[in-house]
């Protein structure tokens, strides 16, 4: 993906981006060229929650051209001064319970993108939406084994350990077992959550 990535910026003349992954329990992950120092403020401050810049491209259909001088989020204003980041292109995605959002930064003292994107708009956003639907695959940080997938799918369905235990051909006791290492590896302490968090990461 991402010397796919770079190849379209190339043809673009567009030095800077980001990849904004947000699932459905509001994880965030993001793939960026600009520095981790970045990188790291804009999750620590939740950005991808709370700037009105990213919330306004959400909202939208058509790509959301932005100057961080026109947020009302004093975090946007200290990040944008700090990394120089001024004017973007937010394109926003849905591809299944993911929410991405792909920005091009741009320098205000680059007419020629600004044109560039009035004058092909159309083009740009199918262009855009192509390459992520080709090249765009979701990379889990979350590893179940083919045993703990079928346990997770049986709790699903709102099957009971005993339930789960008979569809699989082993004992109550292994099930519980399977269920202890599940919770540890997404993190959580209840089946439940378990089960979401495992939906939204396109696990099960």
């Amino acid at each position: 993906m991402k010397e796919v990535i770079t190849e379209y910026l190339n043809s673009i003349k567009i030095n800077d981006y980001s990849i904004i992954v947000v699932n459905a329990i509001n994880e965030v992950s993001i793939q960026t060229n600009m520095s981790e120092a970045w990188r790291t403020a804009f999750i620590s401050k939740k950005l991808y929650i709370h700037s009105d810049i990213f919330l306004k491209a959400k909202e939208r259909i058509l790509p959301c051209l932005w100057n961080a001088c026109d947020s009302d989020n004093n975090d946007v204003k200290m990040l944008s001064d700090k990394y120089n980041i001024r004017s973007g292109l937010s394109f926003v995605m849905k591809i299944k319970s993911e929410t991405i959002i792909f920005t091009l930064y741009f320098s205000e003292k680059n007419p020629n993108f600004i044109d560039c994107y009035e004058k092909n708009k159309a083009s740009m956003l199918y262009n855009v939406m192509a390459l992520f639907e080709q090249h765009y695959r979701r990379n889990s940080k979350y590893i179940l084994t083919c045993r703990e997938k079928n346990v997770m799918d049986c709790l699903k369905w709102g099957k009971t350990c005993s339930e789960t235990g008979t569809i699989l051909g082993i004992s109550e006791r292994t099930v519980r077992f399977h269920i202890r290492n599940i919770l540890d590896k997404l993190d959580v302490t209840t089946t439940r959550y378990a089960v979401v968090k495992a939906i939204a990461e396109g696990l099960i």
